[in-house]
């Protein structure tokens, strides 16, 4: 049976952009019947076989399809599934973590976030207010630089370099208090702490007078794409209390990822080695 996009369009109430609704017809016909020639997914999506030809070397080029050179078949390509990862993987986050969320906030008795990076920012995918008067906190949804808060620099200090040098040439390193690290020699430094200790800490970087502490988080894969941190105002974030949050985070990323499927050796990196080394600019 043929899928139009006539159908598609009437059934939902918007057409939509014809030439996406198009693709993901076709995308839609390979995830149900397999692999399957130009001709065929011609007729089955009632496109012309002109048409599916362009779209299909548009998908392969960006990888959501693949082509066998032996005989022209087309096949869904692995970019799909590194979307579909993504999406479990942020989906899985919220589920697994809200609880140590909580329970970090119940702990520290300050905010807690929760977030993944997206560019050369972490966007906050799970928030938890402490009931404490004075508070530092970004909404749910919020966006906050990679490279000055602690949620950032704990991700960013187990990337490839080369993904770091493409974040700085994309983003920079602008500078948001007098003391965010805008100089790159200095900022890779602090990033190789954070490796060793297992934490980050963001010392009045991002904001003048709030502090924070933040762990990564991994995958299934062993792979950091998330971190959990705990935030508040300087004059709470003294180095005996820093001490006392990266225990309490580092812990809970430890949980959070080995609930996610990391295997031990991705958990005790997240760990760290040293909770020691952490000096307060005053």
């Amino acid at each position: 049976m043929a899928i139009t996009t006539d159908a598609i369009g009437a059934a939902n109430g918007f057409a939509g952009v014809q030439s996406v609704t198009r693709a993901c017809v076709l995308l839609d016909v390979l995830a149900r019947d397999g692999q399957l020639g130009v001709t065929e997914i011609g007729r089955r999506c009632d496109l012309p076989k002109g048409t599916v030809h362009r779209l299909l070397m548009t998908l392969e080029c960006r990888g959501y399809v693949e082509r066998a050179a032996q005989d022209g078949i087309y096949r869904l390509g692995l970019k799909l599934f590194e979307l579909g990862s993504l999406v479990l993987d942020r989906r899985e986050l919220v589920t697994e973590g809200r609880r140590h969320v909580v329970r970090l906030m119940e702990e520290s008795g300050e905010t807690v976030h929760l977030g993944i990076m997206d560019g050369g920012h972490i966007v906050n995918l799970a928030v938890q207010e402490p009931p404490q008067a004075i508070r530092v906190v970004t909404p749910v949804g919020g966006r906050s630089p990679i490279h000055c808060t602690s949620t950032g620099k704990a991700i960013a200090a187990h990337l490839p370099p080369s993904d770091l040098q493409a974040l700085v040439a994309e983003y920079g390193l602008p500078r948001y208090t007098a003391n965010t690290l805008s100089d790159m020699d200095v900022w890779l430094a602090d990033l190789a702490e954070v490796r060793v200790r297992g934490f980050a800490v963001d010392q009045e970087e991002h904001r003048e007078g709030g502090r924070s502490v933040g762990a990564p988080i991994a995958n299934h894969t062993d792979t950091v794409f998330a971190s959990i941190s705990v935030t508040g105002p300087t004059h709470r974030f003294t180095s005996e209390q820093i001490a006392l949050f990266a225990d309490m985070v580092c812990d809970a990323a430890a949980d959070i990822s080995r609930s996610l499927g990391a295997g031990s050796q991705a958990v005790a990196i997240i760990r760290g080695n040293s909770r020691k080394g952490v000096i307060v600019r005053e």
